[in-house]
């Protein structure tokens, strides 16, 4: 990987970092941010799951950087069968999983196959954190994402 290509994934990370969530559904759920499918759905953990995934890709090194940036800026992304699978009292963070989807953008086709889509599994945890909302951390899956993009 190129050291350029380091600063690009940071600011991808950056974008969907640690963010206010103005979401209905996430703050309609419990103070204590406890298990409740409104945690694991939204902008929030989609748009986070998403740039992991691309700073995943990224960091395999197979793809050049400023390609796998234009590629994350124009694909689409959604959170499919989203739910909570249980609690983690020690990190007071809500653990989910569910399907995550990138809709590739269009003049991509050849490079995916023919494919318009890929998808994969995906585990993670919702944690409030102080003055920010909340963040999501991604526990495992979405490999078939990572692999396809790098």
């Amino acid at each position: 990987m190129r050291a350029t290509s380091l600063p690009l994934v940071a600011a991808m990370l950056l974008a969907a970092g640690c963010q206010k969530v103005e979401s209905k559904a996430v703050a309609a759920a419990s103070p204590d941010l406890n298990v409740s499918e409104a945690n694991c759905n939204g902008e929030l953990p989609t748009a986070q799951l998403k740039a992991a995934a691309f700073a995943r890709a990224g960091a395999l090194g197979k793809t050049d950087a400023e390609a796998l940036a234009s590629l994350a800026a124009g694909s689409g992304v959604t959170l499919k069968e989203a739910g909570p699978r249980g609690w983690d009292d020690a990190l007071r963070a809500t653990i989910c999983s569910g399907k995550l989807v990138v809709q590739l953008p269009p003049g991509t086709v050849d490079r995916f196959d023919g494919a318009t889509a890929i998808e994969a599994p995906v585990e993670y945890t919702v944690q409030r954190v102080d003055g920010v909302g909340a963040r999501v951390l991604p526990i495992g899956g979405g490999d078939a994402i990572v692999y396809r993009l790098a």
